[in-house]
């Protein structure tokens, strides 16, 4: 019984890991996206932050849960000013 004692534990500390990114997740798409879906200025913000760094736009589009195609717009617009 004590050799999975070790292994449970690790599992645990694990998946409430991961809840607490879950949450994180969760809080930013709640600032980035209003009710309608569309990026909010915190949002677009994010996203410029993010193309700086050279995070993938694919990437972007899955954290904040949108499409590539919002993303993409998004950075042509920035491009543009």
């Amino acid at each position: 019984m004590a050799d999975i004692e070790k292994p449970l534990r690790q599992l645990r500390l694990a998946v409430r890991k991961i809840e607490a990114e879950a949450q994180l997740v969760e809080g930013l798409r709640d600032y980035a996206k209003s009710e309608s879906g569309r990026l909010t200025p915190f949002g677009k913000n994010f996203v410029a932050i993010c193309v700086e760094a050279q995070i993938p736009q694919s990437e972007i589009a899955k954290i904040l849960g949108v499409t590539g195609s919002a993303i993409s717009q998004n950075v042509a617009k920035m491009k543009e000013l």
